[in-house]
């Protein structure tokens, strides 16, 4: 009777460690990336962008872009005002598993590829590189970066789960990403970029979190960089999902026009 009441005992307890210790996640930081993912892809997506870029003497510009997407491997960004960089446009095509991007500038009348090279260069004087922007018209973080869970935290009044990730794709020149993610609904709320020297470089907000068409949308995106002092704010409006766009508009020949 002694010996049965211990072996009870120790799987009452054991099972009770299984359930209670925090060491035991549900869930990794690939499945969790999988779900931003999702979270953040469409069909396709069409809105309106007001571009504030703020220099270090806290001096803004402000330009107007539209930017459309189909799936997770097509984009185009396109600058509607002011004036001086109307009709400029950049389009990315990953096909095969490579990604390709070209940059079309009126005043020099043709379109330029991007070399990988200058694919961490800045984005048209903002804070966001050729490989930043690359995502706003859908997140392809799983196959950039490889992520480990480093826990639950809490940021901005919400429980989320911290990532600590590095770079897979040799053309993204951050030494890691930290990102946090919130546990709800899988959107990212903030994320944190290191330099080569592993130096707190840029840090990306995402905020005023709507549903749209039932996707969960960030209409305020804030890229900073804390080093050179400057940020880059990307304010939505007239965002539209799952409207017909064809795949012509995806083509160097289309963004001449």
């Amino acid at each position: 009777m002694q010996k049965k009441y211990f072996v009870i005992l120790s799987i009452m307890i054991v099972g009770l460690f299984v359930v209670t210790s925090p060491t035991v996640l549900a869930i990794t930081g690939e499945e969790v990336l999988d779900e931003v993912d999702k979270t953040l892809n469409s069909n396709t997506r069409r809105s309106e962008i007001k571009m504030t870029i703020v220099n270090e003497n806290d001096q803004k510009r402000e330009r107007t872009v539209e930017i459309v997407s189909k799936g997770d491997n097509k984009g185009l960004v396109q600058f509607l005002a002011p004036a001086d960089v109307e009709g400029t446009s950049f389009l990315t095509l990953t096909e095969d598993g490579e990604e390709n991007m070209w940059l079309f500038l009126p005043a020099i009348g043709n379109v330029r590829k991007i070399a990988s090279h200058m694919r961490n260069g800045s984005f048209m004087g903002t804070d966001f590189t050729y490989n930043d922007i690359s995502m706003l018209g859908g997140s392809d973080y799983r196959s950039d970066y490889q992520s480990n869970l480093a826990g639950e935290v809490e940021y901005d009044g919400k429980t989320c789960y911290l990532l600590e990730s590095q770079p897979t794709d040799q053309d993204i020149q951050y030494s890691r990403m930290k990102m946090w993610v919130n546990k709800a609904n899988y959107v990212p709320l903030k994320m944190e970029f290191y330099d080569q020297e592993d130096k707190l470089l840029k840090v990306m907000t995402n905020k005023n979190i709507k549903n749209i068409d039932g996707h969960l949308t960030p209409n305020e995106i804030t890229m900073e960089n804390v080093q050179a002092g400057t940020k880059t704010i990307l304010s939505l409006s007239n965002v539209k999902y799952n409207v017909e766009i064809p795949d012509r508009v995806f083509t160097t020949r289309y963004i001449q026009q």
